[in-house]
């Protein structure tokens, strides 16, 4: 199961779907279009102001100066997450803190 949990200060992503075998999984897929362009759009605004750790998790660490475009993606990232995770609960599970 993909776990996501989100507090003000950070998104973490963590886990595997298991909807079907690694290489053909539709919905790490789509969770992994979801952060990889919402992790694009940030970097681009934000040069090296949005931390990104990939160490079997991906956690997003807002720059404490979050501006309005930053806020617009991280809403569409989660909101993207939120439909996913209606769509197959089984597999994505969100948390916030």
């Amino acid at each position: 199961m993909i776990t996501v949990s989100q507090s003000p200060k950070e998104i973490k992503i963590s886990g595997h779907a298991n909807y079907a075998p690694k290489g053909q999984d539709i919905v790490c897929a789509a969770v992994s279009a979801l952060v990889t362009a919402t992790v694009n759009s940030l970097d681009s605004f934000k040069k090296n102001q949005i931390k990104v750790k990939a160490d079997g998790q991906v956690t997003l660490l807002p720059h404490s100066s979050i501006s309005k475009n930053d806020q617009s993606c991280l809403k569409l990232l989660m909101n993207g997450l939120k439909l996913i995770s209606k769509q197959y609960p089984k597999y994505v599970k969100i948390r916030r803190k």
